[in-house]
């Protein structure tokens, strides 16, 4: 079970850095409102307030040891890899748009 909640904290910081590249080259825009003002305040807030909630499922995973409760850790993660899939998908096309635009 750990192995889920690290997964889910490393898919959850790769989420962050991308986001965090695509924001200082201008190529997407955060579109989660909250997370926005998180941005706009200090990129390394942004970092923390980004990993805070995965991070304290990892020490929940550890403490609690129900079935349903894998089950939920689990279900986030591949929710969370498929987000993560879809973003590095979008910010692929918008560089390699900009970068036909430069040719």
């Amino acid at each position: 079970m750990r192995r889920w909640a690290f997964a889910l904290v490393l898919f959850c910081l790769l989420d962050a850095i991308f986001t965090d590249i695509g924001l200082r080259f201008n190529w997407i825009e955060e579109a989660n409102p909250v997370m926005a003002i998180v941005y706009v305040m200090h990129p390394i807030f942004f970092y923390v307030v980004k990993l805070a909630l995965p991070a304290l499922l990892c020490v929940i995973v550890v403490r609690i040891h129900k079935r349903w409760f894998r089950y939920l850790v689990r279900g986030v993660t591949f929710l969370y890899a498929f987000v993560l899939i879809l973003h590095a998908h979008w910010m692929l096309l918008v560089i390699l748009h900009d970068a036909t635009l430069h040719i």
